[in-house]
C-alpha cells in the first residue's frame, strides 16, 4: 500500500535522505526508520547504509558507548569524534540507538524571519533559506508549518521535474479510463456463505462493551464514568471528579483542570465530593508535578528510569522488527 507523503516531507526527503543525518530526519518528520526507508523507496531515492568516514561499518564497543553517554549530551563533539574516530553521522545514529540525546539549541524567531518566510518560502528552496540563517532546514519546515505556509504548485512541479519524480510516478499511476478488476462483479454466493457469519451487524456492540453509567479506574488511577457510547473511548469516558465539579460550577474554564487536593484522592465514587476538589491552572499543575520539586537523588532516579524505559522500548521494537 502506498504511503501518503506530504509535499513538505517529499521536499525534505529529496534534500536530505541520500546525504543527510537519517536519525535527525526521522525525528523531524515524525516517522520510524523503516517507514522513512519505505517513503524514500516510494520516491525512488537511493538506499542508505550507516557508514563511518572510512566507508566501513563502525564496530561499537561497550567502552565507546560509555564515552558517548558521558560526553555526547553536553560535551565537545569535535573532541568526542577524535576519540571515537568515526563520522558525526555515525555518532548521532549510535547515540540515538542507545537512548542518548543532545539538547537542541532553540531557534529565536523574529518578525523579520517570519516576514521573510511569508514572502519567499512558497517559491524558494528551504535548504537555501536555512543556509542563509545558519539553521537546519527542518527547522525552517517546522516554522513554515506553524505559520501555515505551503510550497507553491509551480515550485512543487519544478521539484518533481528536477528529481525525476514526475516521470517515475507515471509508471505507477492509474491511466485515464482504467477499469477496476472487480467493477460490476458481486461476491460469489459460496464465498458469501463462508464469510457472512463474520460480518458486523447494524448496532453491533463489542463483547466487552459497558453500558452508559458504568465506572472504571483508568490507567492513571482516576475513577471514570461512561457518559456516552460513540465507540471512541476518549469521548465516551470522563473523570467522575470532573463531572462532580461541572455539576456544581458549570463548564471548566479553558487551560484549567479539576484536581484532588493533596491527600484527598480516591477511587470510591461516594467519596468524590466538592470538598476534596479544587480548580487549578495547567501552569500551576505543571509546577506542582515537575521533577524539580524532588530531592537531587530522586531526580537522578527518575531520569535513570526514563532512560531505562526508552532503552527497553527500543530493544523491544527492534526484536519485533527482526521477527517480522
Amino acid at each position: 500500500m502506498a504511503i501518503r507523503i506530504t509535499p513538505e516531507q517529499e521536499a525534505a526527503l529529496v534534500d536530505f535522505y541520500e546525504h543527510g543525518d537519517l536519525a535527525m530526519l526521522c525525528e523531524d518528520l515524525g516517522v520510524e526508520r523503516d517507514q522513512l526507508h519505505a517513503m524514500a523507496a516510494q520516491l525512488g531515492l537511493a538506499s542508505r547504509k550507516r557508514l563511518g568516514d572510512s566507508g566501513k561499518r563502525v564496530r561499537w564497543t561497550p567502552a565507546m558507548d560509555d564515552l558517548i553517554r558521558l560526553l555526547y549530551p553536553e560535551g565537545d563533539l569535535d573532541d568526542l569524534l577524535d576519540r571515537l574516530q568515526c563520522s558525526e553521522r555515525a555518532l548521532r545514529l549510535r547515540a540515538r540507538s542507545i537512548g542518548v540525546r543532545r539538547p537542541r539549541k532553540a531557534t529565536t524567531w523574529t518578525d523579520e524571519h517570519d516576514d521573510y518566510l511569508r514572502a519567499h518560502y512558497a517559491t524558494e528552496n528551504a535548504a537555501a533559506i536555512a543556509k542563509q540563517w545558519g539553521v537546519n532546514p527542518c527547522v525552517v519546515y517546522r516554522r513554515a508549518e506553524v505559520l501555515g505556509l505551503k510550497k507553491s504548485p509551480t515550485f512543487l512541479s519544478d521539484l518533481a521535474k528536477r528529481s525525476g519524480l514526475a516521470e517515475r510516478g507515471k509508471l505507477h499511476g492509474f491511466k485515464k479510463g482504467s477499469v477496476p478488476a472487480n467493477k460490476g462483479k458481486k461476491m460469489p454466493g459460496h464465498v458469501r456463505e463462508l464469510v457472512k457469519h463474520t460480518w458486523f451487524r447494524k448496532g453491533h456492540r463489542t463483547w466487552n462493551g459497558l453500558p452508559i453509567g458504568s465506572t472504571r479506574v483508568n490507567a492513571d488511577g482516576y475513577l471514570d464514568r461512561k457518559v456516552q457510547a460513540t465507540g471512541y473511548p476518549p469521548d465516551d469516558w470522563e473523570g467522575v471528579h470532573r463531572l462532580v465539579w461541572r455539576e456544581a460550577h458549570g463548564e471548566i474554564p479553558p487551560d484549567h483542570v479539576v484536581a484532588f487536593k493533596n491527600g484527598k484522592r480516591t477511587t470510591v465514587e461516594a467519596e468524590i465530593t466538592l470538598d476534596r476538589l479544587e480548580l487549578v491552572s495547567r501552569t500551576e499543575m505543571m509546577r506542582r508535578n515537575t521533577v524539580h520539586n524532588l530531592p537531587p537523588e530522586m531526580k537522578e532516579v527518575v531520569q535513570a528510569l526514563g532512560l531505562l524505559k526508552r532503552t527497553i522500548n527500543y530493544k523491544t521494537r527492534k526484536e519485533h522488527e527482526q521477527e517480522a
